[in-house]
């Protein structure tokens, strides 16, 4: 109603989900939770950007110490990733 656009970014996950010992089920079970989340946005025609399939590929030199976090570099890949989504969202708007 309010005209509002809303977007979604997935979650990045871990080094090999479940390879954390002792580790919280949201950092075990990332691609599941992802996995649901993004179809409820297809359903509500919400576009996903796919930040887990962005780190996933390299994840073994763009997580931190931690195995949880990820490092400076992801971090910029991953605000570049959403910039262009926003860029190409603000683009599609109508002109007010």
């Amino acid at each position: 109603e309010s005209g509002a656009v809303c977007l979604f970014a997935n979650s990045t996950g871990t080094v090999a989900d479940n390879t954390i010992p002792k580790s919280p089920n949201y950092l075990t079970n990332c691609k599941a939770f992802n996995a649901a989340a993004e179809e409820v946005m297809r359903e509500m025609g919400v576009p996903v950007t796919d930040i887990y399939g962005l780190i996933q590929t390299r994840i073994k030199e763009l997580i931190s110490a931690d195995l949880i976090h990820t490092n400076a570099d992801a971090d910029q890949m991953m605000a570049e990733l959403i910039a262009d989504r926003l860029t190409e969202t603000i683009k599609m708007l109508p002109q007010r």
